[in-house]
């Protein structure tokens, strides 16, 4: 099983946020160069992580993306240590740059269509990270199973 945590702030840009021209009657969509950043900021992120072998077979990614607090939140909230937020992003866009990125620097043998199982929460917490936690289907259900 692969489990680390990086130390960064998740962006509040994704990727759906692409850029759209239309020129000579023909409409053109485009990465934004913000999108392009954070995928290169995630790639020098996520290197040091890489595994020796890239998983190979279907994969399970359990993925958190904690935010910081909002100014406003209430004491009783920031007590929690860690809450649910419910707001945008959306969950499955602040992943699919992520996923894109895990595949790009090497995690996997064939890319992140090998996940065939996908947990994402995004909350506020005292600790802006992204937490990862990856393993082949298989090595999964050993750790995961009681004994």
């Amino acid at each position: 099983m692969i489990d680390f945590t990086l130390d960064l702030i998740p962006p509040e840009t994704t990727a759906q946020q692409k850029g759209v021209s239309a020129r000579g009657g023909k409409v053109r969509v485009f990465t934004k160069q913000a999108i392009k950043d954070i995928e290169a900021m995630y790639c020098a992120a996520l290197a040091p992580h890489r595994p020796e072998v890239p998983l190979k077979g279907a994969v399970r990614a359990f993925i958190t993306f904690t935010f910081p607090w909002r100014a406003s939140e209430t004491k009783e909230n920031r007590a929690l240590g860690w809450m649910p937020r419910p707001t945008k992003p959306d969950a499955d866009n602040c992943a699919k740059n992520f996923l894109d990125s895990l595949g790009t620097v090497g995690f996997f043998a064939r890319g992140d269509e090998q996940i065939a199982g996908l947990t994402i929460l995004k909350g506020f917490g005292d600790r802006p990270s992204i937490r990862v936690r990856l393993a082949e289907w298989q090595d999964w259900n050993k750790a995961n199973t009681p004994q």
